[in-house]
């Protein structure tokens, strides 16, 4: 299986404190089944602070959020109680990869930044590489038709928001004249 992912990709590392609008308020934070037990497991003080903010009875485990939609580690200067207290290692899944994403082709992985997160955005405007490297290479790459008809569309639109010969409504316009 092929894996290809932006040259910025590595680039990214949350700035917590720093971020105006941080993923840790108004989303719920769903909790792993590995991270879930490792929390049970956490003694003392801090274990109780994770056995009164975490929802254990429904479908999917969670942080319970608070006023203004926080989640119950966000202190208010920004930081992480949960990172400060056990170490980025003990960070549920989705707190790990946030806003790194993958989307998942017949044979085929792309990875890459989310544009709900500042600093992704801001990596990604500021990069002037604008290329993919390819990981795990495999040349007998078999993808569907209507795979290969959107990676080529994709190419396309790529091709058309890129031409700074343009001005940007006209690579808008010319962008959705493909559908």
């Amino acid at each position: 299986m092929k894996t290809i992912k932006p040259s910025y990709y590595c680039d990214f590392k949350c700035i917590a404190d720093k971020c105006k609008h941080s993923c840790c308020i108004g989303w719920e934070i769903d909790i792993d089944e590995d991270s879930l037990e490792f929390y049970k497991s956490v003694g003392g003080k801090f274990g109780e602070k994770i056995k009164e903010n975490v929802d254990f009875e429904c479908e999917t485990p969670h942080f319970i959020l608070k006023e203004n939609e926080r989640c119950p580690f966000l202190l208010e200067n920004g930081l992480c109680d949960m990172y400060i207290n056990l170490g980025e290692d003990k960070l549920c899944e989705i707190c790990t990869l946030h806003p790194r994403f993958r989307n998942f082709l017949t044979d085929r992985v792309e990875i890459g930044l989310g544009l709900c997160c500042e600093e992704a955005v801001r990596i990604i405007l500021n990069n002037k590489e604008k290329s993919f490297l390819t990981i795990d290479k495999d040349e007998n790459e078999n993808l569907t038709d209507d795979e290969k008809d959107i990676l080529l569309l994709r190419s396309e639109i790529i091709n058309i928001l890129q031409n700074r010969n343009e001005n940007i409504l006209d690579r808008f316009y010319n962008a959705c004249s493909l559908f």
